[in-house]
């Protein structure tokens, strides 16, 4: 179906109202219509089709926020290729173990990143040529504006089909080793709509990106939805505190997307005290447990925080809190199931679960992924009988509400209870003194595990860890509170910001 086919949305709306803003770039002065993107990505395609890429060929890039990526993902969706962005944060050696598994012929590489593109132009992959943009010119590869001369501004003809994977997204591996997600432009086009529907996004409405667009967060929360409207969207180059805050206050942004690091990060930065935002009507957090700290300090502003859950295997998210909910969840509440999206608790034999019952939380609808890319095993143990196994431990309440309670593979047994780590993370994080924490068993004798937590404190000269046992106490059952505390200058995250839970448990599983 070519409804589904990005290219073809995007061409529509450069019809229904070229002279409209549709992306705005923050680290450059420029702005562009959505003529201005069909012109560019029509360009872009006929590039690359004249350096011979096809139907089902993977094009890599390593690229921050910019427009470019946004008209290699337009091209991509008009000839059927595949479009694999990857984590610019990654070492050389893990980019080549993705490019050996994606198997890609041409590598775009935004300027900034271009030592990387060199390593890997130094080894033996499938990668036939390497295109840079950007400054500082490089001699090494061939730069875009060259790879662009003579292409023309004219349309050709849309061979990618709805069925046709778009996006080749590998997961972040905090779990363990990262794999290749195949999304549909049927898996995207759904996800989209339901965001347009459950949040009511419109034509009025100007988000800002501030998420990475090689992470499925930075197409999904809000980029895709705002483009297919015929909305507006401000890129942030990479994320950065100060400039976010500056951008809110500039800007007349509606609506923006965080990930609770990036969260905490603004409210600890000096210039969020006089911040207004008067014309952000919410923003949006998931991706790991959402603090007290940060919907309380939003709510002040009168700005709701929705908070949401979501995977790369379902096209980012699937359940989440609208607008109209917001004031009446508990902070730690995910929602309910978005428009496209089914969401079901079962217990350990595949068995539903009832009311305030915990369970594995499932998926299925339009927007989920029917497999891994070149992964059978994989496949197999995560999509059984139509629905996805997330391996994620939630509840559900008796209004529909659902509640996310950590990775199963993260719970902690102590004492016969199950401890999730999420749930006291968040309690420390409502801490003033801590910036960032991270909780995990560690093996104890009477035990079985008992709880470690890792935190990043503001001042450490101002530190009492009485004091701060003593605040969780009031805060938690006491078979919660941490038994070890270990503080340090900050802790490690993922390419999308969130914890990595794997290096820290590596780094830190033991009792001290």
């Amino acid at each position: 179906m070519r409804c589904q086919n990005f290219a073809y949305i995007f061409e529509k709306k450069a019809y229904l109202h070229p002279d409209d803003t549709a992306v705005v770039e923050w680290h450059r002065p420029y702005t562009y219509t959505y003529r201005d993107l069909h012109k560019r990505a029509n360009r872009l395609a006929n590039a690359l089709l004249k350096s011979g890429i096809k139907k089902g060929d993977r094009i890599c890039c390593i690229t921050a926020n910019t427009v470019e990526y946004i008209d290699l993902f337009t091209a991509a969706a008009r000839i059927g290729a595949m479009l694999c962005p990857i984590n610019y944060r990654l070492s050389v050696s893990e980019v080549i173990k993705i490019i050996s598994d994606a198997g890609p012929r041409i590598l775009i590489c935004d300027a900034e990143f271009i030592e990387t593109a060199q390593a890997i132009g130094g080894e033996k992959t499938s990668i036939e040529k390497i295109v840079c943009y950007g400054t500082p010119e490089t001699v090494s590869f061939q730069g875009l504006d060259d790879f662009l001369e003579d292409s023309p501004e004219s349309a050709p003809e849309i061979s990618g089909d709805s069925e046709d994977v778009l996006l080749l997204l590998y997961t972040a591996g905090s779990t363990g080793k990262p794999k290749g997600v195949p999304l549909k432009q049927t898996n995207l086009f759904f996800n989209a709509m339901n965001w347009i529907i459950d949040l009511g996004i419109t034509r009025a409405d100007y988000t800002l990106t501030v998420i990475p667009l090689f992470h499925i967060g930075g197409h999904m929360l809000w980029t895709l939805p705002h483009l297919v409207v015929g909305a507006k969207v401000l890129l942030q180059r990479r994320p950065s505190p100060g400039e976010t805050l500056e951008i809110l206050a500039k800007q007349d942004i509606t609506n923006t997307y965080f990930i609770p690091a990036m969260g905490k990060m603004i409210l600890s930065h000096p210039g969020f005290k006089n911040s207004s935002f008067s014309t952000v009507r919410f923003i949006g957090a998931g991706g790991e447990a959402v603090p007290e700290a940060i919907t309380n300090a939003f709510g002040k502003l009168n700005i709701p925080i929705l908070n949401s859950y979501g995977l790369t295997e379902t096209a980012d998210g699937t359940i989440g809190i609208r607008p109209y909910e917001a004031k009446r969840v508990a902070s730690n509440c995910i929602g309910k199931p978005l428009t496209f999206t089914e969401a079901k608790i079962v217990d350990e034999n595949g068995r539903d679960v009832d009311c305030e019952e915990e369970g594995e939380l499932l998926h299925r609808g339009p927007s989920v992924v029917d497999g891994y890319f070149k992964s059978p095993e994989e496949t197999k143990k995560a999509f059984r009988d139509g629905w996805l196994y997330t391996g994620d431990r939630a509840k559900k309440d008796e209004n529909g509400f659902f509640y996310f309670l950590g990775r199963r593979d993260d719970m902690i047994v102590s004492g016969g209870e199950n401890i999730y780590p999420t749930e006291v993370e968040e309690k420390i994080l409502g801490y003033e003194k801590v910036s960032d924490a991270a909780v995990l068993g560690v093996p104890d004798e009477q035990w079985g595990e008992t709880i470690k937590a890792i935190v990043a404190v503001k001042d450490p000269d101002n530190w009492s860890e009485d004091d701060f046992l003593s605040y969780l106490k009031t805060k938690m059952s006491r078979f919660k509170v941490p038994r070890i505390i270990e503080v340090v200058d900050e802790l490690p995250k993922i390419g999308s910001g969130k914890l990595d839970r794997a290096l820290i448990k590596k780094n830190h599983g033991k009792r001290s």
